[in-house]
């Protein structure tokens, strides 16, 4: 276009709003994406339900099979040994008739037979050589709704002396954790087989209370 002999150009201001225009076309020909919305957990940093893990120790499941084996025959502690069982037998036991946890000893006659009628209620009772042997009552914990026990050994330690017991293979697969009973045990220990002077004799080689539970009535001291 030529105005008073000039050739006239269109303004920089034209061609600005042509290239808006332009762009605004091509924008609205191109198809619409639109993000996912986020959940209000990834706004906050959290892990979503797919990713979380449990914690540490938490078990995958809350059910656990446990398959029950013999009853076990423990090897003597380190630095004790086994007294031979010919050495030593029982002559009794009774179930809940003694308080749990605690361990008499009888070295002589007065004390068997004050013993022995205090857990039975029987004057009637094995033959006790006191010269030769020691009566040892054991009076073990045992769960109220599994109260059988086996005495597996006796096991000396320098001065101490005390039993070993285990369940018997039909209650090893049982859940018996009720605490609530004791398994009496009478035993006759020939002396020759247990250690010379004061001996300690334990229900067993740790003690099954806790320090201000009657623990001291798990252990007497005998002279020999």
């Amino acid at each position: 276009m030529r105005r008073n002999g000039r050739a006239s150009f269109p303004s920089l201001r034209h061609f600005f709003r042509i290239a808006v225009i332009a762009s605004a076309l091509a924008a609205c020909s191109s198809p619409l994406v639109v993000p996912p919305p986020s959940s209000p957990d990834t706004k906050r940093g959290l892990a979503t339900p797919e990713t979380t893990r449990p914690s540490l120790g938490t078990p995958a499941s809350s059910t656990e099979t446990i398959v029950p084996g013999p009853t076990p025959t423990p090897a003597p502690n380190a630095g004790a040994r086994a007294i031979p069982r010919p050495a030593w037998r029982i002559v009794g036991e009774l179930v809940n008739e003694a308080g749990a946890g605690q361990m008499w000893v009888a070295t002589n006659q007065r004390q068997y037979r004050t013993r022995w009628r205090e857990l039975t209620g029987s004057r009637a009772r094995p033959g006790f050589d006191s010269d030769r042997q020691a009566a040892a009552f054991y009076h073990v914990l045992v769960p109220s709704d599994c109260p059988e026990l086996v005495m597996l050994s006796i096991e000396r330690d320098d001065q101490l002396t005390y039993g070993v017991f285990a369940p018997p293979a039909d209650q090893a697969a049982r859940d018996c954790s009720d605490i609530a009973g004791s398994h009496s045990f009478v035993v006759l220990i020939d002396r020759a087989s247990l250690p010379v002077g004061p001996v300690d004799f334990r229900v067993t080689r740790e003690f099954q209370l806790c320090d201000t539970c009657g623990r001291e009535n798990e252990e007497v001291k005998a002279g020999l």
